[in-house]
């Protein structure tokens, strides 16, 4: 199956890795991710269960091993496919599994990623568009075969059926806001689905359903590590109650990073503004030693946006996501910061993503990463 295509430019610059351990949206996903359950509920509120759930995969283009270990000794194992840039990721589990999908509404189709429920399998993507059957799908790209997909009478659960010339096999999908995780199953005796919606703070929510039930699931979680190395010592309950010198803390922190954001707002916009008169010295000017080193100098920066400038054109418009600010904790002391936006180019849209970093001690910031990722591709000439 043809694979779809998102084409990135890079910039040239050598973006400096100063988080702290923490879960970027629009970074892949770990490589090896621990979880405590601290609330899990069964279907129709029938009990509750805690434990751990683990993710771990060799290669970002696998899918992931998935693995629940409940307090009552039970455990169960399935596998995981991420969307990019999202923070969801669906988990088809049991033994009669045969494959994972997460999918993204696109206009009146989806984007998905998918693959096989195996350990030598690799993630796959493809486009569905609307068919001229009512609930039907085809492949964007011609593949033949169709994907229905039907709301059951499970609010936000929906009958999946894959047909192609070869064959027809079934599944279930599960949906949180724009994505639906889709699993796929030789039967449903021992089978599920489950989409779960990792979050910047080291936490995760996610909702299953079991083949044949009706009604849902849910789960809380709190990572305990990422990549080996342990996030905290005990999981933060959902119920937890914060101290009045720790709102206190909290407030005051606030105020700081919105100072931040305000300074990093400052540059963006003198940096955008620069972007819009095709002023490309400007741009280097603003861009701090720090984002550059021996292989990535300030003069091939400036080749790379020169380049980056005769394929999408003149720029004619931004606008900020305010929903995808964000800031961590640097390694070693300071905060980085990102901002990012859409633009629209006279061949093409974008999405740029402007990163800040504050050393420690200071009060200024300093613009140290910028990335160009187009959203359809820019027009050919």
């Amino acid at each position: 199956m043809k694979p779809t295509h998102q084409q990135t430019i890079h910039l040239g610059l050598s973006l400096l890795t100063l988080s702290a351990v923490g879960i970027r949206a629009e970074e892949p996903l770990p490589k090896q991710l621990e979880f405590a359950i601290t609330k899990g509920i069964n279907p129709g509120g029938k009990g509750g269960y805690t434990g751990t759930v683990s993710f771990s995969r060799e290669k970002t283009d696998q899918p992931f091993k998935v693995q629940w270990k409940l307090s009552d000794g039970s455990t169960t194992e399935g596998w995981g496919v991420p969307y990019p840039k999202s923070g969801y990721i669906a988990v088809a589990y049991g033994s009669e599994a045969t494959g994972v999908a997460i999918y993204k509404v696109k206009g009146q189709g989806f984007e998905a990623r998918w693959a096989l429920a195996s350990e030598e399998a690799t993630i796959g993507s493809y486009e569905l568009q609307r068919g001229k059957v009512k609930d039907d799908y085809v492949y964007k790209d011609g593949t033949e075969g169709t994907v229905t997909i039907a709301p059951s009478e499970v609010e936000g659960i929906a009958n999946v059926v894959y047909k192609s010339p070869t064959g027809e096999f079934g599944g279930i999908g599960i949906r949180d806001g724009d994505y639906l995780a889709v699993g796929a199953a030789s039967g449903l005796k021992d089978f599920g689905i489950i989409v779960y919606h990792m979050e910047k703070d080291l936490t995760a929510k996610g909702t299953w359903i079991l083949g044949g039930a009706t009604s849902n699931g849910s789960e809380t979680l709190q990572a305990l590590s990422i990549d080996g190395e342990k996030v905290g010592e005990e999981p933060k309950m959902a119920d937890k109650k914060k101290s009045p010198s720790e709102e206190k803390e909290n407030a005051e922190l606030a105020k700081l990073i919105a100072a931040d954001f305000k300074k990093c707002g400052a540059i963006g916009e003198e940096f955008i503004g620069k972007l819009k008169e095709e002023d490309l010295e400007g741009m280097v000017a603003l861009m701090d030693d720090r984002a550059f080193d021996k292989k990535v100098t300030r003069e091939k920066f400036r080749a790379s946006l020169e380049k980056s400038a005769k394929i999408f054109g003149k720029l004619s418009d931004f606008k900020p996501d305010r929903d995808k600010v964000d800031f961590k904790a640097a390694e070693g002391g300071g905060m980085n910061f990102t901002l990012e936006g859409d633009a629209v180019y006279a061949n093409g849209e974008a999405h740029e993503v402007l990163r800040f970093f504050k050393p420690k001690g200071s009060e200024d910031v300093f613009l140290v990463g910028y990335s160009r990722t187009a959203k359809e591709g820019p027009a050919e000439k």
